[in-house]
C-alpha cells in the first residue's frame, strides 16, 4: 500500500511539473498558465534608483561609516519593496536568495551564487526579471560579480570543466557601486549580455552636507 501511495503522489507531481522549473524539482502548477507583467529596462532603472535615493536620504550614515554590504542592501531592499510591492505583484523581491528550486543556485561547476537582490518568481525560472549585485565604497566593479551577472542572464547552456550548467535567463542584470559622492550602474540585458549600459549618478544633492567625525561609531 505504501509503495502504491508514493507512486501515485509522484505521478501527480510529474503531471503538473512546469518545464521551466529546475530539473528534478517538482512544484504543483507553479507556472502553468500564468502571465506576469513585463517591465522595460527604463522602468527598472527608475524604480531601483528611487529606492537607492531613499537609502541615501535616510540612511547615508551607514555608507559613510562603511558598514557591511548586507546591512546596506537590506535597507535598499526595504525601500524598493515598500514602494513597489503592488507594482511588481506576482513577482517575489528577495535578497540573499541562494536557491534554485531546493538546490543551490549554481552558475558553473562547484560555484553557486547568493544574489544581493533579485526580482523573480520562486521555484521557477520562467519569470526571472532582475539580478542585482551591490558593492559599497569601491572604485571598480567586481569582475566576479560581472561574470555572475552574465551567466545569470545568458539564454544558453554553459559548461565548466565538462559540467553542464542550465541557464537562468534573467532578463536584466546590474552591478551597482554605492559611493559617498555617486552611484555607478552597469546594466546588462539578456539580448546583449556582453555590452553593458553604464550610468553614473551624482548623489551630492541626496546626502547630508555635514558629517561630524566625532559622531562616527
Amino acid at each position: 500500500m505504501r509503495t502504491k501511495i508514493l507512486k501515485t503522489r509522484t505521478e501527480n507531481r510529474l503531471a503538473t511539473k512546469c518545464d521551466n522549473c529546475p530539473r528534478e524539482r517538482l512544484f504543483n502548477d507553479n507556472c502553468k498558465n500564468q502571465a506576469l507583467p513585463q517591465f522595460s529596462l527604463e522602468v527598472l532603472q527608475e524604480d531601483l534608483l528611487s529606492a537607492i535615493k531613499d537609502f541615501y536620504n535616510n540612511d547615508f550614515e551607514l555608507l559613510d561609516r562603511n558598514v557591511h554590504e548586507i546591512c546596506i542592501v537590506s535597507h535598499i531592499y526595504h525601500y524598493f519593496a515598500m514602494r513597489f510591492v503592488n507594482k511588481y505583484s506576482g513577482y517575489h523581491i528577495d535578497m540573499e536568495y541562494n536557491r534554485n528550486g531546493r538546490g543551490a543556485k549554481y552558475y558553473c561547476r562547484n560555484n553557486y551564487a547568493i544574489p544581493d537582490l533579485i526580482i523573480h518568481k520562486r521555484n521557477c525560472n520562467l519569470f526571472n526579471l532582475l539580478y542585482a549585485e551591490f558593492k559599497a565604497n569601491r572604485k571598480n566593479h567586481s569582475e566576479h560579480d560581472i561574470e555572475k551577472l552574465q551567466r545569470f542572464i545568458s539564454d544558453s547552456f554553459g559548461e565548466e570543466n565538462g559540467h553542464l550548467v542550465e541557464p537562468y535567463r534573467f532578463k536584466y542584470g546590474v552591478s551597482i557601486l554605492l559611493n559617498r559622492g555617486n552611484v555607478d550602474f552597469l546594466w546588462y540585458c539578456s539580448n546583449d549580455y556582453n555590452t553593458p549600459v553604464r550610468t553614473t549618478i551624482c548623489t551630492s544633492s541626496w546626502t547630508p552636507t555635514i558629517c561630524f567625525e566625532a559622531d562616527r561609531m
